[in-house]
Order: C-alpha cells, then sequence, then structure tokens
C-alpha cells in the first residue's frame, strides 16, 4: 500500500500568489509601457491608456513612428522593450 500526503494550504497560498500577479498585470503593463513611451510634451503618455484588461492603446497619430524609433529617448521604440519586460514578468511569476 502506497500512501501520498501533501499539504494542500501551501500549494493553495503559492497558486494565490500567481493568480494576484497575473491579476496585477494589466496595471503593472501600463505603466511599463507608458514609461517605455518618449516624453516631450506628454501627449503619447497621457493618450496611452488599458482597454479592457488585455490591450495597450496608444491613441495618437504618431504612435507607429515613435514605436519604430524615431525619437531618441527611445531609439528601440516601445514595442520591444515592453515584449521583453513582460517575457521576464511571467517567468517571474511562473518561478514563484
Amino acid at each position: 500500500m502506497i500512501k501520498l500526503n501533501y499539504n494542500s494550504r501551501r500549494f493553495e497560498v503559492a497558486l494565490d500568489k500567481k493568480v494576484q500577479a497575473i491579476k496585477g498585470l494589466p496595471a503593472a503593463s501600463l505603466t511599463e509601457f507608458q514609461a517605455l513611451t518618449p516624453k516631450r510634451s506628454g501627449n503619447a503618455r497621457n493618450h496611452t491608456r488599458l482597454e479592457g484588461n488585455n490591450r495597450i492603446h496608444a491613441d495618437y497619430d504618431y504612435a507607429t513612428r515613435l514605436d519604430a524609433g524615431y525619437s531618441k529617448q527611445a531609439p528601440a521604440g516601445m514595442t520591444k522593450p515592453f515584449a521583453a519586460w513582460f517575457k521576464k514578468q511571467l517567468k517571474n511569476i511562473k518561478d514563484a
């Protein structure tokens, strides 16, 4: 006969921490994306918002140009550095 004992409470706590981290990810993502957005007049950052829980919307005419690296403040644009940051966040949540 084989007996298997496990601590379900410990598992629940660990899982709850991951769920809470995932729930906080959209707001943290917006903050990070805005921080990566160049700031000259503040228009680009002020017109970048979260739509729902899964989409960051850059609502200004020159968003594509900024993302292509036309600003000296963000020569890599915003999407590539953001994607690297997001991937790191997911890894941190997975490994926690």
